[in-house]
């Protein structure tokens, strides 16, 4: 077979079955598997068990993987294939088994007290003179010795129209090949059927009892061998919120269902499933208070319904690992198994005697509620989400009782991590210091549900201290003031859960506060100073608006510019405008939404600037962010190791005439042949750095002074040669003032 065909084979396979708890190396045979099966010969096939338990396969398959079953180690070895023998002296199992009737074929193959009563019922007589086919889903002679005393009664002195015998006979023969995830075989019991399944675990069940031996042909039919009694005592006729509705039981469950209708919906939709029906002991354990919200609240209502219920039929027969199911909710269920059984949520699931078989699928009685995230409160979630520092603050500070209480918030959690990058002893201070943990519990809240799906950027959400809060939108994400949402709208019985990647601090201060307090920037107050007083309205940001994003260069970035071009870059009202409008950006942007090995496009209200991220290090442009996200009124702050002079403009310098060389880079200027008088039409040209001409330079009547020039910086380092920046904008100059730009 190709592997074309071997994949396609695979598509089909997987399509047939029920998702179940296939462990992670059930599907690949290790090569020391794969030599030891070739070592049996031909029609050798591998049978699995776990000794000490019930769990013994006939696999039926040559090949098989190692695998734990509900945390034990399962044991291959290998016997003859069905309808094989072994032939003393040859390799392998080539002898040929007869074929006999469906009864004699359930004595060879372990089932020798049920075909006994089958004998003595002189129902195998029956079988064997209608000269038809038949399926026969004999229980082993272990699962005989573990029959209840009412089942005993019920099989004494049987006859051949017993419930229980005809209720394991199926007309035709059934051979697990020709089976889906999920059928109905009508069984010789007027009116009864049994439900087969196969689970992706390799796990094969009829009524949940799972098949240990299957398509052991014969004569007349083909028998299966099951590992308990298959009692139609065990099954109703209704469907599953029927058989809850009138199981006394489950009044509270049924009270709640009666108020949906998603049960109604699928009785129309005609499909099979797993109800998982807390009893009314289970729901007593709730807080009174918690499940008269439950009551009243619709959507938790519908979401606890909804996470009670699988998608189809699950038997703790086919639970052989930890898996997690899908429910008809957002959230799956998590089973499990150990030498004990099956668990579900952690919670024990005793199939004997709280299972019922329903027309349309199975139930399991609990004796405790699995909640979903919408039925929790904040609190637990807090703790479902194993934030554990958060939960100490959140006890210090005094306020369980509010997150676990009534009432509707949005709830900001910083994660483990988080926390565990807050400054040296402040997360101790929290720890033992009640204000100021009330204190940072509330700036993490804000009334009502603020779901990521009505966030909008630059959003802004009042917290419970009546801070505000910042909400940005970022490209795949969403950000709260500095910090990214890692996991969003966590919905609970009394608010929403958004786990965050850093604490939120108090944006008291201004942003001139903010560079006055770090230090080293006062070169660029001094510039949003002169630019303020010579266009008071240029930047505007003192106005309502909170959220912007300030690219502050350091004091030694300036003065790397130089003192002459640092002077004119001050001296010039539009340039400076320009430039410092490089540096804002209108829209608070954390680092945290930039991620590793990508190119953002950020627009500032001058440019477009490129943002990059790469071995740890931000860069912007050039620029190197060398301290980062300072939140404060105006937005956030990142601090950067380089001024961002835009790239079509070019720092304007005054020489004086006749002014001596400067000493560092030197400057040389050629005065160039004037070009001759633009065309009329062009007497409005706008240049991109000056803006419009000055009327006294309009037309042919320019100055002779006016020149243009070609300008060539040379820096003259220690054993280099010179490095040679050609610029080659050409500007409109003053002659009275010399005015020079490159």
């Amino acid at each position: 077979m190709g592997v074309t065909a071997v994949l396609v084979a695979a598509i089909l396979a997987a399509a047939s079955v029920v998702p179940g708890p296939a462990p992670a190396r059930a599907s690949i045979v290790s090569d020391v598997n794969i030599r030891i099966a070739q070592e049996q010969g031909p029609n050798s096939c591998v049978i699995e068990e776990v000794p000490g338990t019930k769990h013994k396969i006939w696999t039926e398959c040559k090949y098989w993987a190692d695998r734990d079953i509900c945390g034990r180690k399962a044991v291959v070895r290998y016997d003859c294939c069905e309808g094989f023998s072994r032939v003393e002296g040859q390799h392998g199992c080539t002898g040929v088994l007869p074929l006999q009737d469906v009864v004699l074929t359930a004595r060879a193959a372990g089932a020798a007290r049920f075909a006994a009563l089958l004998e003595s019922s002189g129902l195998a007589d029956q079988l064997r003179a209608e000269g038809a086919a038949f399926t026969v889903f004999a229980p082993s002679d272990q699962a005989m010795d573990e029959l209840t005393s009412s089942q005993l009664a019920a099989l004494r002195g049987a006859r051949a129209d017993n419930p229980i015998l005809n209720h394991h006979i199926v007309a035709n023969k059934q051979l697990s090949k020709s089976w889906g995830a999920d059928q109905l075989l009508a069984s010789r019991l007027r009116g009864r059927s049994l439900r087969v399944n196969k689970y992706s675990s390799k796990i094969e069940t009829v009524n949940c009892a799972t098949i240990t031996r299957k398509d052991q042909e014969a004569a007349n039919g083909v028998v299966h061998i099951v590992d308990a009694l298959l009692d139609p005592e065990r099954s109703t006729y209704s469907d599953l919120s029927t058989a809850v509705v009138q199981d006394g039981r489950f009044r509270q469950l049924s009270r709640l269902m009666q108020r949906s209708d998603l049960f109604n919906a699928l009785r129309r939709q005609n499909v099979a499933y797993t109800l998982l029906a807390p009893n009314d002991e289970a729901f007593q354990k709730l807080p009174a208070a918690r499940l008269q919200r439950l009551e009243a609240d619709d959507e938790a209502r519908e979401a606890l319904l909804r996470h009670l219920v699988l998608p189809h039929p699950v038997c703790v027969g086919a639970v052989v690992g930890p898996h997690r199911f899908p429910t008809r909710g957002p959230e799956r269920l998590a089973f499990d198994c150990d030498a004990r059984g099956a668990t579900v949520q952690g919670m024990r699931l005793d199939a004997d005697a709280d299972m019922t078989l329903a027309a349309d699928g199975v139930l399991y009685m609990l004796d405790d509620v699995p909640l979903p995230n919408r039925v929790k409160t904040l609190l637990q979630l807090v703790q479902e989400e194993r934030l554990h520092s958060f939960a100490e603050v959140v006890r210090t500070a005094g306020l369980e009782t509010l997150l676990d209480g009534p009432g509707d918030y949005t709830l900001f959690a910083p994660s483990e991590a988080a926390m565990a990058s807050l400054a040296y002893g402040q997360l101790n201070r929290l720890r033992a210091d009640q204000a100021a943990a009330r204190n940072f519990v509330m700036l993490h809240m804000s009334r009502g549900r603020i779901l990521t799906e009505t966030i909008t950027d630059n959003q802004v959400a009042q917290t419970l201290e009546a801070d505000s809060l910042r909400l940005q939108v970022y490209r795949k994400g969403y950000g709260v003031e500095d910090a990214l949402i890692e996991r969003a709208d966590v919905q609970g019985l009394n608010g929403v859960l958004h786990v965050i990647s850093k604490c939120l601090r108090s944006a008291n201060v201004t942003l001139e506060e903010t560079l006055r307090q770090d230090g080293n920037y006062t070169t660029f107050l001094r510039a949003m100073d002169r630019l303020r007083e010579d266009s008071p309205n240029s930047l505007e940001f003192r106005g309502s608006r909170t959220a912007y994003t300030f690219l502050v260069p350091s004091d030694q970035a300036f003065q790397r510019l130089g003192a002459a071009k640092l002077q004119s870059l001050l001296s010039n009202a539009t340039l400076l405008a320009r430039t410092l409008k490089n540096h804002v950006v209108d829209d608070m942007v954390g680092t945290e939404s930039f991620r590793e090995n990508l190119q953002y496009t950020v627009p500032s209200r001058q440019s477009s600037l490129h943002v990059t991220r790469a071995d740890g290090h931000l860069k912007v442009n050039d620029a190197t962010v060398l301290t980062c996200d300072r939140t404060n009124r105006q937005g956030v702050v990142h601090y950067i190791n380089k001024v961002l002079i835009p790239e079509e403009h070019h720092v304007h310098v005054t020489v004086p005439p006749h002014a001596p060389a400067p000493r560092g880079p030197r400057v040389r200027w050629e005065e160039q042949e004037r070009p001759a008088p633009a065309p009329e039409e062009d007497d409005d040209y706008v240049d991109p750095d000056l803006g419009p001409q000055p009327e006294t330079y309009r037309g042919r009547g320019l100055d002779r002074d006016l020149q243009e020039h070609r300008y060539h910086e040379e820096r003259v380092g220690r054993r280099r040669q010179p490095q040679r920046v050609h610029h080659a904008s050409h500007h409109y100059l003053h002659a009275t003032d010399n005015n020079y730009y490159y």
